[in-house]
C-alpha cells in the first residue's frame, strides 16, 4: 500500500477549534497498544453482551458504587439523552441553567420537552429556592463545573436540590469537568444516588479519548434499569467497551492522575495569561479544561476577533464571553498576545 493510499483510509479529524473542549493530553501509544490487544482478542462477527459485568464491576469500583447503580453510554451525549428521555416518558420537563451548555436545550427541543430556566451566573441560589419552593414538575439539569461560567456547586446545596426532587430522578447532574475541580463530586456520588439523582460522566474530555465516545450514568439501581431499557440494545462496540475497560484497569491509574494534574498546570497558566491580556475583564473560575472572560463592552471589537483568531476560543458576542480550552495552542495565543501588549 502506498503513501496516498493509505491517507485516504486515515478517518477525517475537524479543523482545530471545533471540538473545543477536547483534552490537551496525548495518550502514550503503550496505551493504544493495550486497547488494541483486548479488541483482538475479541470475536467481532459477534455482539458484545448487552451486560459487560467485568467491566462494569471494575468501573463501579472505582466510583464506589455498584454495578447495579452504572450503565456505559457512548458518551455523555447519549447519557444526556437517555436521561430526557426517562423525563419525558413521565411527563416531566427540564429546569435549565442559563447561561447553560447549549446541548441541554437542543437535546430538549428534539425531544419537544417543556423547559424553564435558572440563572445561574451568580452561582445557584436562585435554583435553590425554586426547588424548595414547593412541587415542581420540571426536574433541575446541573453542569458542575458549569458549561460555560465555571461555577462549581458544592455537595451540600446540591443535596438540598435533590432532596426536594421526586422519583424518578430527583436532578441530572452533568459532570464532565468534575474531576478537575479541587472538591470533586464523583467522590460523592454515593450519597447523590441515595437522594435519587443520575450522575453523568465522561471520560472524553477528561482523558483524552473524545474520539472514542465512551461514558457512563450514576444513579439509583431501579432508575439505572430504566435507563438501560430505553438505550439501543447493543450500546457500546467492542472498541469502545476495550477503551474504558483498559482505561480503568489499575495498571494506568497513575496515567489519569498525570493528565488530570497536566490538565490543572496548564489552566493556571492560561488563567494567569488571561488576566494579563484582559486587565479590566473578569475572568471566570477556572475549574474546568476550559476558561471564560466576560470582556468589557469597550474593548474593541478588532482585539476580540484577533484573539479568537489566535486561540480558536469560543465567542459568545451576545453575553461579551469568550471560553478559552485549556491546550497549548490557546496558551501559545495568549502569550504572544501578552508580549505583544507588555511592548
Amino acid at each position: 500500500m502506498t503513501a496516498a493510499q493509505d491517507q485516504r483510509i486515515v478517518a477525517e479529524s475537524p479543523p482545530f477549534g471545533v471540538d473545543l473542549t477536547e483534552s490537551h493530553a496525548v495518550l502514550p501509544d503503550d496505551f493504544k497498544r493495550a486497547v488494541l490487544r483486548r479488541v483482538g482478542q475479541l470475536d467481532w462477527a459477534r455482539y458484545p453482551a448487552r451486560q459487560q459485568q467485568a467491566v462494569l464491576e471494575r468501573i463501579a469500583a472505582h466510583y464506589r458504587v455498584t454495578p447495579a447503580e452504572l450503565v456505559l453510554t457512548r458518551g455523555a451525549s447519549e447519557g444526556l439523552r437517555t436521561c430526557f428521555q426517562l423525563l419525558r416518558n413521565h411527563s416531566r420537563g427540564v429546569l435549565l441553567p442559563s447561561p447553560g451548555f447549549f446541548g441541554f436545550r437542543d437535546i430538549a427541543a428534539s425531544l419537544q420537552m417543556s423547559t424553564e430556566d435558572f440563572d445561574v451566573s451568580d452561582g445557584f441560589t436562585e435554583l435553590v429556592e425554586h426547588v424548595e419552593g414547593g412541587p415542581r414538575d420540571h426536574v433541575p439539569v446541573l453542569c458542575s463545573p458549569n458549561n460555560p461560567t465555571g461555577h462549581v456547586i458544592d455537595l451540600g446545596t446540591l443535596e438540598r436540590i435533590c432532596e426536594a426532587g421526586s422519583a424518578p430522578v430527583s436532578a441530572v447532574v452533568d459532570l464532565t469537568y468534575d474531576t478537575f475541580t479541587d472538591h470533586p463530586l464523583q467522590h460523592h456520588l454515593r450519597r447523590l444516588a441515595d437522594r435519587e439523582a443520575v450522575s453523568c460522566l465522561t471520560v472524553s474530555k477528561t482523558f483524552a479519548l473524545a474520539g472514542a465516545r465512551t461514558g457512563l450514568l450514576i444513579g439509583p439501581a431501579a432508575t439505572i434499569r430504566a435507563l438501560t431499557r430505553i438505550q439501543d440494545r447493543f450500546p457500546l462496540d467492542y472498541f469502545q467497551l476495550a477503551v474504558i475497560d483498559t482505561l480503568f484497569a489499575p495498571e494506568w491509574s497513575a496515567l489519569r492522575d498525570e493528565i488530570v494534574d497536566s490538565t490543572r498546570s496548564l489552566r493556571d497558566r492560561v488563567a494567569r495569561l488571561l488576566h494579563t491580556v484582559f486587565p479590566g475583564s473578569r475572568v471566570l473560575p477556572a475549574t474546568a479544561n476550559f476558561v471564560c472572560v466576560e470582556y468589557d463592552a469597550g474593548l474593541p471589537d478588532a482585539f476580540v476577533r484577533e484573539v479568537v483568531g489566535s486561540t480558536a476560543c469560543k465567542w459568545f458576542a451576545d453575553e461579551r464571553l469568550l471560553r478559552f480550552t485549556v491546550n497549548p495552542r490557546t496558551a501559545t495565543g495568549l502569550g504572544a498576545i501578552a508580549a505583544r501588549l507588555a511592548l
